[in-house]
């Protein structure tokens, strides 16, 4: 049988460009074509007899603390690509125009226990050890379709009590090992864990490639150790003033420090690449 291919990527255009009924719609195909020329990359990781069925937006895991320290900027660090297949579902943190980062994971249904759409939440159990990840913001215009695609899915993930959302090598596509920060298979480096870089104004955003983060927090924290040092002359002139916003101003300022250390490690774990682009094996010659 011929396979349907869209921009050089295999796709099952039954599904892809129907609503959730199997009805074929103009705009779902508008909608996926908008997509998918986001994801050329994706090409090497798919297997022979693998085929795209959908494609949609979310944001990456997070959990209540995440989402007090990080406020509005929660758009601009969490937004990803959730790409379905009929083997996996891809996992693809983007930039805030949904580029690519080359930090790509995969959620194998033979090793899922189950995976949901609870209002606009993708919820992931993983094995029988009670784990579960959960995607917020998932497009609310596909909920119906990917409900409806995953209950048609066998999931055989129920005896595997470690199974897990796993990392794959943006050079190589083998899975990567968690904490592990080099590839076993093509020695790709990732950038790594460390609590000093975080200590200097901007150093630990700039380090995971969010520059304008690295901007904004330089700024901040120059604002908050200048209005420390103004609380700290005024306190000859009023003890109780000064040390009041001295508090105030340090509970600010120690704040956003345990926020950027927090945001800094947590992206660390998405496997970030050394090397600023990445090529995969398969495409050098």
């Amino acid at each position: 049988m011929l396979r349907s291919y869209v921009f050089d990527l295999p796709v099952n255009r039954d599904i892809m460009f129907s609503d959730h009924k199997g009805r074929y719609k103009k705009r779902f195909e508008k909608q996926q074509r908008g997509l998918i020329v986001k994801i050329p990359f994706i090409k090497p990781f798919l297997e022979p007899d693998e085929e795209i069925l959908l494609i949609t937006t979310g944001y990456s895991l997070v959990n209540t603390l995440e989402q007090v320290m990080t406020a509005w900027v929660f758009i601009y660090l969490k937004r990803s690509l959730f790409v379905f297949t009929n083997k996996r579902i891809f996992h693809i943190p983007t930039t805030v125009r949904y580029g690519y980062r080359y930090s790509i994971a995969q959620i194998l249904y033979s090793e899922s226990q189950s995976v949901a759409l609870k209002g606009r939440t993708l919820v992931v159990q993983c094995g029988v050890c009670g784990h579960q990840d959960k995607f917020v913001g998932i497009r609310g215009k596909e909920k119906r379709k990917i409900r409806t695609l995953l209950e048609k899915i066998e999931f055989k993930g129920r005896n595997r009590p470690d199974s897990e959302r796993a990392h794959l090598c943006p050079r190589c596509t083998k899975e990567l090992t968690k904490g592990h920060y080099v590839c076993s298979n093509c020695h790709l480096e990732f950038k790594k864990k460390s609590w000093l870089r975080s200590l200097l104004p901007g150093v630990g955003y700039f380090y995971i490639r969010l520059p304008f983060l690295g901007i904004v927090n330089v700024i901040v924290e120059l604002a908050l150790v200048g209005l420390l040092i103004s609380s700290y002359l005024k306190l000859d002139q009023n003890f109780e003033t000064g040390s009041l916003y001295l508090l105030l101003f340090g509970g600010l300022f120690l704040f956003e420090k345990i926020a950027t250390m927090y945001h800094s490690r947590h992206f660390i774990d998405e496997f970030i690449p050394e090397m600023q682009e990445v090529k995969p094996l398969s495409t050098l010659s």
